[in-house]
């Protein structure tokens, strides 16, 4: 018994709370198998110092083995369940005691009336036993066979039984005792499962609800923040006040030109722009239709600027003004662009992302 609980602890690994049906299922095999094993080891020992006739052994070894079987797989989930503080608490008390008057009441039904096959009736005993074990599961199933065991027990005494009818209770009590403890240990995962899946649920819920709520909040920034959306707006507003009975009001003009000064600085947050970048595109498109060329030459930014000024005008943002910074260095001294632009390369910060 101590290498098959060994086996069960360190090779097969169960939990000793039982908590599946491997669990219980390993537990009875290795019950079956070490019982077997303890009843032929005992009655050849008996059988070979003679204290057994040999035409004996058979039947004594059958008894032994039946006998161990139900009481290792009666009492082992029984104490295993019980040292893990594990209670019946599906049934409230009034159903628990429904409960054992149902066990007593088959117990009475098979052994209580006077006949001498007391098997006629042994099904019932099956009925009390699925009753508590859908209600609490594996632990509750554990006190039901417990509980329905030593009611057998004592009503084979009381009976004066002889030991083959024993025997055979005892392999009827062990069919009611897998089916009773098997079906707990299936209710008890469905209940697990079940809790898992509405912990899970909840969870999902709440990410659902927390995905929900971003994309709403990343479609309302997208709105709030789009510039396009505001330059559509201010000038559909300032067209409004422009044309139309609108146009006639003494405050339309300061309003008209309130709104092209916010679409100026939505354009220039759309183009992540300066306001000065803005009005220079502006007028080289203005100058550019008025001249008939693509290419105008705005001097506004590097007109009477010395060569120091226009090697840093190369970084700024505005095409234009760097082509032209280009062009105006071009005609300026070798002896003079040179080291102006080796200085302004040494005040540069290589890990800066500007580089």
């Amino acid at each position: 018994y101590g290498a098959a609980a060994w086996a069960l602890r360190d090779w097969l690994r169960i939990s000793p709370a039982l908590e599946g049906r491997r669990d219980l299922l390993a537990l009875f095999g290795a019950a079956l198998l070490a019982t077997l094993l303890v009843a032929v080891v005992a009655v050849a020992i008996m059988t070979a110092s003679g204290l057994v006739p040999t035409d004996q052994a058979a039947e004594l070894g059958a008894h032994f083995w039946v006998g161990d079987l139900i009481g290792v797989v009666v009492v082992t989930p029984f104490v295993l369940l019980l040292a893990e503080r594990r209670f019946p608490d599906g049934s409230s008390a009034p159903e628990m005691a429904a409960q054992l008057l149902a066990v007593a009441a088959a117990l009475w039904i098979v052994f209580g009336r006077e006949t001498e096959n007391h098997f006629e009736y042994s099904y019932v005993l099956f009925l009390p036993l699925i009753w508590i074990a859908l209600r609490d599961g594996l632990t509750g199933a554990t006190w039901g066979v417990v509980a329905t065991q030593l009611g057998l027990i004592a009503a084979t005494q009381i009976k004066g039984l002889d030991a083959t009818v024993l025997t055979q209770f005892q392999l009827l009590m062990f069919a009611a005792a897998l089916a009773c403890l098997v079906l707990g240990a299936v209710v008890d995962e469905r209940r697990r499962a079940e809790a898992w899946m509405k912990a899970h649920e909840a969870e999902l819920a709440h990410a659902s609800r927390l995905v929900a709520t971003g994309e709403t909040a990343a479609a309302l920034a997208h709105e709030l923040n789009q510039p396009l959306t505001a330059l559509i707006g201010f000038a559909r507003a300032c067209q409004t006040l422009m044309q139309g009975p609108a146009a006639r009001r003494p405050d339309s003009e300061r309003a008209a030109r309130d709104l092209i000064d916010q679409t100026v600085e939505q354009a220039v947050r759309a183009n992540d722009a300066t306001l000065f970048m803005v009005v220079h595109a502006a007028l080289a498109t203005l100058m550019g239709r008025l001249s008939g060329t693509e290419d105008v030459a705005i001097g506004t930014p590097i007109a009477g600027r010395g060569v120091t000024e226009l090697v840093a005008l190369l970084a700024d943002p505005i095409d234009r003004v760097r082509y032209r910074a280009r062009l105006e260095l071009s005609g300026r001294p070798e002896a003079e662009v040179v080291p102006a632009v080796q200085a302004w390369l040494a005040k540069l910060d290589p890990q800066a992302a500007e580089y």
